[in-house]
C-alpha cells in the first residue's frame, strides 16, 4: 500500500510516500450457500483511507472464489461514486456497487430488489437500524443494503486547547466558535473544517450537521417543498463565515485527505472526520511540530459534533451495497452481497476500521 507520510527535516517539512508491505490474516468462517461455477462478478467498491480494510476485502474476494467456484473481482476507487453512475447510466459492470448517502434513492428502479435479502439479514442479525431503513428503502423497496456507516466526530489536539485556556469540551456551536477564537488569538495552529466540493464527504458531514442543528432544511416534510431560503439557513451561513475568520485559511481547498494532512502535520487543531486520521497516527508514530518526543496519537482526542438552536442534529455517512438491474447474474449476485454481510466477513472489516465501517445491524452493538 501506498502510505503519505510528513516529516520535518532540518526545519523543513516534507510529504513524502512510500510503500509498505501490509500483512492481514483473515479467518473465513461462513460458507457460501451456493455454487457458482464460471461466474464472473465485478465490484465497484469505496476506496477506504484505512489501507487495511480494502485487503480485508480483497481476501473476502479470494475466499469467495475458492469456495464458489466463480471470480470475483474488486476494484477500489476515491472515484467509486462516478464509476458506479457510469456503470448504472451504461447499463454494463458493477454486479455489487458500493453506494453512498441517499444514492439508492437516486437509482431508484435501476437497481434490484433485494429486500429478500435485507429481510433474511435483519432477522438473523437482531434486526436493523430505522437510519438504516430510511437510506435503503424506496417507496417501499430494498434497493440497497446498508453495509455501514463512517461515524464522524470532532479530532482534536488536547494539548492545543489547553495551551488556549479551553478547559471545557464544546458542546454548542458557540461554544466552539469561543474556542476557536481563543485558539486563533493564543497564535497556536487553528481549527480546520472542510468546506470545498473536492470533499464532499467531509463537507457535506459538516456543513448539513451545522444546518440542521441551526433548523435549516433543504425541503419540506413533502419531500419536494424547497424550504432551503429561511432565516435558519441564513444563521447557518452568518455562522460559518464568523468561525471562517478563525480557522486555517486554505479549508476551501481541502481535498477529501486535505484535513487529514493538515491534522497530522500539525497544521491545525481540530477537524472533523472518521477515524482515518487516527488510526493513521497511530499507526505511523509521527511527533508533533512543536515536540518531536511527543506523538500526534498521544494528544489526539475526539468529541462528539457540537449542538445548535435544534439540537444536535449529524449527517450520517451511509455506506450500501447494491445490485445494479442490469446485472447477467443476480442470484450469483444477491449471495456474495448476503455473505458480505455475515458476520465473518463484516466483523473483521469493521473491526480493522475502528468504527470507519459501523455496522447497522443490532447483531453488532456490543462489538
Amino acid at each position: 500500500v501506498e502510505v503519505t507520510r510528513v516529516v520535518e527535516v532540518e526545519g523543513e517539512t516534507i510529504t513524502e510516500t512510500v510503500t509498505e508491505v501490509v500483512e492481514v490474516e483473515v479467518t473465513v468462517e461462513a460458507e457460501p450457500a451456493m455454487m457458482f461455477p464460471g461466474v464472473q462478478l465485478e465490484g465497484i467498491m469505496r476506496n477506504s483511507f484505512i489501507p487495511e480494510m480494502n485487503n480485508v476485502q480483497l481476501a473476502h474476494a479470494g475466499a469467495w472464489n475458492t469456495r464458489t467456484d466463480s471470480e470475483r473481482e474488486l476494484t477500489f476507487s476515491r472515484e467509486w461514486r462516478e464509476q458506479v453512475a457510469a456503470a448504472v447510466e451504461s447499463g454494463s459492470g458493477g454486479d455489487i456497487s458500493e453506494l453512498f448517502a441517499n444514492q439508492a434513492f437516486i437509482y431508484g428502479d435501476q437497481l434490484l430488489d433485494v429486500s429478500d435479502v435485507a429481510e433474511e439479514l435483519g432477522a438473523e442479525y437482531g434486526g436493523w437500524y430505522e437510519v438504516a431503513e430510511e437510506a435503503s428503502v424506496v417507496e417501499g423497496v430494498w434497493r440497497a443494503i446498508p453495509r455501514a456507516y463512517t461515524a464522524q466526530a470532532i479530532n482534536y489536539r488536547e494539548d492545543i486547547f489547553e495551551a488556549a485556556g479551553v478547559d471545557t469540551i464544546p458542546t454548542t456551536y458557540d461554544e466552539l466558535l469561543e474556542a476557536a477564537k481563543k485558539i486563533s488569538d493564543a497564535g497556536l495552529p487553528p481549527m480546520g473544517f472542510t468546506m470545498n466540493q473536492a470533499g464532499p464527504n467531509d463537507s457535506a458531514n459538516f456543513a448539513y450537521s451545522l444546518l440542521w442543528s441551526m433548523g435549516g432544511k433543504e425541503v419540506e416534510e413533502d419531500g419536494c417543498t424547497v424550504a432551503l431560503n429561511s432565516p435558519e439557513t441564513r444563521a447557518a451561513l452568518e455562522y460559518m463565515i464568523e468561525l471562517g475568520q478563525y480557522m486555517a485559511p486554505d479549508v476551501t481547498a481541502y481535498d477529501e485527505g486535505g484535513n487529514n494532512r493538515a491534522f497530522l502535520g500539525g497544521e491545525i487543531s481540530a477537524t472533523q472526520n472518521a477515524t482515518s486520521i487516527y488510526w493513521t497516527a497511530l499507526r505511523q508514530g509521527m511527533a508533533t511540530p512543536e515536540d518531536p518526543e511527543v506523538t500526534i496519537a498521544s494528544v489526539t482526542n475526539h468529541f462528539p459534533y457540537p449542538s445548535g438552536p435544534a439540537g444536535r442534529q449529524e449527517f450520517v455517512q451511509m455506506n450500501l451495497l447494491s445490485i445494479p438491474a442490469h446485472t447477467e447474474n443476480p442470484e450469483a449476485a444477491k449471495a456474495w452481497l448476503k455473505w458480505m454481510m455475515e458476520p465473518a466477513q463484516l466483523g473483521p472489516l469493521a473491526s480493522v476500521g475502528i468504527t470507519f465501517y459501523t455496522p447497522l445491524l443490532h447483531q453488532y452493538d456490543d462489538d
